[in-house]
């Protein structure tokens, strides 16, 4: 994905080798979220499968809503990944719900574990998305000629 992500990025330079700022549509966020519904119904059903595949426990498995919580972080990062390598400053939206769903997930809040290493892994991630997110979407303010696709 790295190298896919480093050619789409090369071609949205301008001419100040500055990424062009891209936003969805309408159209698009209905993509966004059919799309992130479909991986989730697909990683609910996944996720455990593999998890008892190779450690032959799934740690989420009597409990609903952290089973629920774990196949939507890994569906809506999928999508939010494709939103990244695209240059799509929505990305950052997704992530912020991804970060917030896994802090929910490992602070305990869900009759969950307390994983405090885990915890501060995604708090961290939180702020980086959220200085993404204000960069971004300044930029795509600041600038006249938004692709809107």
């Amino acid at each position: 994905m790295q190298f896919i992500g480093i050619y789409m990025w090369s071609k949205e330079l301008d001419n100040q080798s500055t990424t062009r700022v891209k936003s969805l549509k309408w159209s698009g966020w209905i993509v966004v979220i059919l799309l992130s519904i479909g991986l989730g119904v697909v990683f609910f059903y996944e996720i455990p499968a593999f998890a008892k595949l190779l450690t032959s426990q799934y740690f989420f498995e009597s409990s609903l809503l952290p089973h629920i919580l774990d196949a939507s972080t890994n569906a809506i990062s999928v999508v939010a990944q494709f939103l990244l390598i695209l240059c799509y400053w929505e990305q950052y939206i997704l992530w912020l719900i991804t970060n917030i769903m896994a802090i929910i997930m490992y602070s305990g809040l869900i009759r969950t574990d307390l994983d405090i290493n885990l915890l501060v892994v995604w708090i961290m991630l939180s702020i980086n998305s959220i200085v993404g997110l204000y960069t971004w979407f300044n930029r795509r303010r600041n600038l006249d000629g938004t692709a809107r696709v």
